[in-house]
C-alpha cells in the first residue's frame, strides 16, 4: 500500500532524476583519451578490429572478450542512439574510459 509519504518520495526521485538528466545533457563532451579508442555500434561487426567508427564492433560481448588487450588510457566508445544488450556479465576495467560518439542524445 502506498502512503502519501511514499508517493511524495517517489515523485521527488523522479524530479531529481530529471534534473540530473538535464545537467548531463548540458555538459560538453570532452574526453581526454590517451590510448587506443575502440568503437561499438549496432551496425558494427564483431569480426572488425573496433578501432574506428567504420570498423566498429557490434556487441559489448566482444568488448568483454577483448578486455585482456585493453590498456590503461584506452577507451570504449558506444555510438549514440544504439541499444546494447549483453549475453554475459560486463565488468568495467580500471583505467579505461567509457563514453559515447556520434550524434544524438546522451
Amino acid at each position: 500500500m502506498l502512503t502519501s509519504e511514499m508517493f511524495c518520495h517517489y515523485g521527488g526521485a523522479d524530479k531529481e532524476a530529471n534534473a540530473l538528466r538535464q545537467n548531463i545533457n548540458k555538459t560538453k563532451d570532452e574526453l581526454k583519451i590517451k590510448g587506443q579508442k575502440y568503437y561499438v555500434s549496432p551496425s558494427g561487426n564483431d569480426n572488425n578490429d573496433g578501432k574506428s567508427p567504420k570498423s566498429a564492433w557490434k556487441t559489448l560481448d566482444n568488448v568483454s572478450l577483448s578486455a585482456f588487450m585493453l590498456k590503461e588510457g584506452d577507451a570504449i566508445l558506444l555510438e549514440r542512439g544504439g541499444v546494447y544488450r549483453l549475453n554475459s556479465a560486463f565488468v568495467c576495467k580500471s583505467g579505461i574510459t567509457y563514453g559515447a560518439y556520434g550524434k544524438g542524445s546522451k
